[in-house]
């Protein structure tokens, strides 16, 4: 993140704590966020806003620490899908855990997911077109 770019995010800030903004706290910030692109600090800015910390003062470091957390979800949600592939045998059983999926892999994927879904909830959910309830006819026992 640039010094201009500190400046902006942090005059977007003090309209929600009232904080002063000068060059000074724009180089810390910038020094801070060096590695934090513009776009997503705006994103964490506002979740931090909108969160259940929306009373508290956002800090650099709570920027830092919100975009790790969110990058650390990415890694774990694609190891994830590189896991899925494997068992669905959508890739080689010996790929890589960082193992970089191509879209047609990721597409073929998404529509195994899928039909797992709908597999589960038709399993889950009868409907009398799959599957006619019958009541039987309550006779009296001899």
């Amino acid at each position: 993140m640039t010094v201009e770019e500190a400046m902006k995010l942090l005059l977007l800030i003090s309209q929600f704590d009232g904080r002063p903004v000068n060059t000074d706290a724009a180089q810390a910030w910038a020094f801070v966020l060096d590695e934090v692109p513009i776009v997503e600090a705006v994103r964490l800015v506002r979740a931090h806003y909108t969160g259940p910390r929306r009373g508290y003062r956002i800090n650099p470091g709570d920027l830092v620490a919100l975009s790790e957390e969110q990058r650390e979800k990415t890694r774990w949600q694609l190891d994830a899908d590189v896991r899925a592939a494997r068992g669905y045998g959508i890739i080689d059983r010996s790929a890589p855990d960082d193992y970089q999926m191509t879209l047609e892999e990721h597409d073929a994927l998404e529509a195994k997911r899928a039909e797992a879904r709908t597999a589960v909830y038709q399993w889950s959910t009868p409907n009398a077109a799959v599957a006619p309830i019958d009541y039987g006819v309550r006779t009296k026992r001899p």
